[in-house]
């Protein structure tokens, strides 16, 4: 297992609607594209971890922040947050057989998927699955609309489903460079994270 702390910085999501169109890259150079594909190689096959950090959530009128535990194994992910968004702290877990939340008062709740999960129960508009390409600063393998690459082929913006996303400060986590700051917004949705520590699992088996 890996440790790796971040230095405290804030994390923001945004998220604005749009329509799709064809991809489109801003001041990108061959270099920076080709060394962004061998990151996506490289990072794209990182399912196994575990991160430590602060989610925040606004939908423009209510919103709070708190702590938030990630792990993902494979098909296999679990979360935990407890903060202060009004609805206590929640547990879930979620697989190929579906998302289980239980919430702060004990009820548990279920869903097909993690977003259905979250939006049914807690009420807000969050991502998950995109996050856990997004956290590792590569885009979800589905369609993208624009994006923007630093010299180092490392995402600074991205436009994906929707979502207007930044990335920033960069660690290095066991030679690969992960960001620590995440900013998403869709329309009236915000959602930030701080990324604090990365422990990388090693593959069972």
């Amino acid at each position: 297992m890996i440790r790796h702390t971040f230095p405290a910085c804030i994390l923001g999501a945004v998220l604005l609607s749009g329509c799709a169109a064809m991809p489109t890259r801003t001041q990108e150079t061959a270099e920076a594209a080709l060394a962004y594909q061998a990151r996506f190689d490289q990072l794209q096959s990182l399912e196994h971890w575990t991160l430590g950090g602060r989610l925040a959530i606004s939908d423009g009128k209510e919103g709070g922040s708190g702590n938030l535990l990630w792990q993902k194994d494979g098909q296999e992910t679990q979360m935990s947050f407890r903060g202060t968004m009004g609805k206590g702290a929640w547990q879930l877990q979620a697989g190929p057989a579906g998302a289980r939340m239980e919430l702060a008062n004990g009820e548990t709740h279920l869903a097909p998927t993690i977003a259905a999960l979250v939006l049914q129960q807690v009420g807000w508009q969050v991502p998950v699955e995109a996050l856990s390409w997004w956290v590792k600063g590569l885009a979800d393998p589905g369609k993208w609309e624009s994006r923007q690459l630093d010299e180092n082929g490392q995402l600074v913006k991205l436009s994906q489903f929707g979502w207007e996303v930044e990335f920033g400060n960069y660690g290095e986590v066991s030679g690969s460079w992960l960001p620590s700051k995440l900013t998403a917004r869709r329309g009236k949705y915000l959602v930030k994270m701080v990324v604090k520590t990365w422990h990388l699992h090693a593959e069972a088996g």
